[in-house]
């Protein structure tokens, strides 16, 4: 842990350098959750989408924070389907981000940053993820 701080924190404070950093040990937690490579595919796409749809200018704010409180339903959806395991683990970061940037609407800059520091945690965490499911 950055400063003491769990990867929830960091992306709670907006500091996703830092929560980047301890992505593989969140990886690690997801893998030992049991959570599928292609789940976890699944959301890094939608954030990836939403990211690249902001910095092409094809989405407002707007739109793309419905999009990312669908993702928060779909997590919390998908945490509690039978046969859908490691949601859980993963469902508290996507919680924290979503509440992190959901009233940010007067500033549509700060909004793009965030998304696209989330989305950059979010490669980090699928990579290793990968990497340490592999093994298994």
């Amino acid at each position: 842990m950055s400063n003491g701080k769990s990867t929830k924190e960091l992306i709670k404070d907006g500091n996703y350098q830092e929560a980047m950093e301890q992505a593989e040990a969140e990886a690690r937690h997801l893998v030992e959750k049991k959570l599928e490579r292609t789940k976890i595919r699944e959301y890094f796409c939608q954030i990836k989408e939403i990211a690249t749809e902001l910095k092409a200018g094809k989405k407002t704010v707007d739109q793309a924070k419905v999009k990312l409180l669908k993702m928060k339903a779909k997590a919390a959806y998908d945490s509690k389907r039978q046969g859908v395991k490691g949601v859980d683990a993963l469902k508290p970061l996507i919680d924290v981000f979503v509440e992190r940037v959901k009233n940010l609407r007067s500033n549509p800059e700060e909004f793009k940053k965030e998304v696209l520091g989330f989305c950059d945690f979010f490669e980090c965490l699928v990579g290793y993820h990968y990497f340490h499911s592999a093994k298994e």
